[in-house]
Formats: structure tokens, C-alpha cells, sequence
């Protein structure tokens, strides 16, 4: 089977002051098609930095990266942009809403840049799947922190991704709805086929997945 994401001895660094600052250091690593793979580590291990370069959001230094058969590291900006809108969706930890669209618009924003004609109801669909379909027409300062990352989740889930990266997507929430956004989150996933990569310092959420990685210092350990 094809791996969906592929990486060989994957390095960033950046110059600081003269000095090399070494942010991962040989990462290879391999994910299957829908399988859900925890990321967990100290603050600075490099956590979020490999799903920004896994995501198109960020260039590797160097090394190999190939996610959905497509190589990164040799593709345009323009070129990552419509990978990122085709293959892969993120969930960021402070939900990253637009705050003047609902939440209807919000979800519906990435299938309106792909020219689908019937975004709206592709939205609308999935915020009733994540239980906010009464929740349509309000802003994200309407909502609590809760529902805000359930919008979250509908707008990265609504083209249905390859792929979703997640970033501490319960960090901002309470235990219980925390463990409610937690259960969504796995269950969209499972429904839809996805992939999932899932950063995380909770081991008992690490501990859902299919599989764990741990990372210190910019490396596997």
C-alpha cells in the first residue's frame, strides 16, 4: 500500500543571531491512509513544526516529504495551495474563525474557493453532523469556546481531507467538552476515512489513536 505521508531524514533550521537553530533534526516517519497517529512531547520538541511542513505550511530545510503522493518540498506556493485545499485539513488550537462570518460562512469558505456550487449546503450538512444546526447564523463571538471548535472541526472536515492535522484541538476547552469535541473528532474521521495526525500533550487523548510518536529535541524517540 501507498503511504500517504513519507518522510526521510526531514530537517528545519533556522539562523538566529548567527547561530543554527536546529527545529527537527532526521525525522523519517510513514503514515498509512486512515490511519490516526499521536504526536506527543515536551514544548519545543518539534511537534507542531513537522505538522506545519506535513500541512504545506511550512518548508522543510531539507530531507524528503511526500504526503498523497506528492513531493512538498518541490512544489510552488501556489502549487501548496492547492494541495493544502485538496488533500488536507487543520484544526488549530484558538479555532482561527473568520469573526465578521457565521458559522455557516465560515465552514463554507473552503469549498467556495474551490468553486463548489453548493457550498452552502455541504455546510450546512456537516454543522448539523457536529450538532449546530441551530447554530447557523451566529458569529463566532456568539458561540462558546466549545462550539467555536466544532465549527472548527465542520470547516476542516467539510471537503473531506486525505488528511486532518490537529493542534491541540482540545487545549482551550474544559475536561467535558473537551471530551465531547474529542469523540467528534474521532468519529468524523472514522466516518469519513481520514487520516488523521493529532498533536497533543494529554496522554490519555495520545493514547485513542491508532498508533503513537513521540518526539524530544526534534527527533523520534
Amino acid at each position: 500500500m501507498t503511504k500517504l505521508i513519507s518522510t526521510k531524514d526531514l530537517r528545519l533550521q533556522f539562523n538566529v543571531g548567527g547561530k543554527t537553530i536546529e527545529v527537527l533534526n532526521g525525522i523519517t516517519f510513514a503514515a498509512e491512509p486512515g490511519e490516526i497517529v499521536s504526536v506527543v512531547g515536551p514544548s519545543g520538541s518539534g511537534k507542531t513544526s513537522l505538522m506545519m511542513i506535513l500541512a504545506g505550511l511550512e518548508k522543510a530545510t531539507s530531507g524528503e516529504v511526500s504526503v498523497n503522493s506528492q513531493n512538498l518540498l518541490t512544489m510552488t506556493e501556489d502549487q501548496l495551495a492547492v494541495f493544502r485545499r485538496h488533500s488536507v485539513g487543520v484544526i488549530f488550537q484558538n479555532f482561527h474563525l473568520v469573526p465578521t462570518m457565521t458559522a455557516l460562512e465560515n465552514v463554507a469558505l473552503p469549498l467556495e474557493f474551490s468553486g463548489h456550487s453548493d457550498a452552502l449546503d455541504q455546510a450546512a450538512d456537516i454543522l448539523s453532523k457536529v450538532g449546530l444546526e441551530d447554530r447557523l447564523t451566529s458569529y463566532p463571538g456568539q458561540l462558546s469556546g466549545g462550539e467555536q471548535q466544532r465549527v472548527g472541526i465542520a470547516r476542516a472536515m467539510v471537503a473531506k481531507p486525505k488528511i486532518l492535522f490537529a493542534d491541540e484541538p482540545t487545549g482551550n476547552l474544559d475536561q467535558d467538552t473537551g471530551q465531547r469535541v474529542t469523540d467528534l473528532l474521532f468519529s468524523l474521521c472514522r466516518d469519513q476515512g481520514s487520516a488523521m495526525m493529532l498533536i497533543t500533550h494529554d496522554p490519555q487523548l495520545a493514547k485513542l489513536a491508532d498508533r503513537q510518536i513521540h518526539m524530544k529535541n526534534g527527533q523520534l524517540s
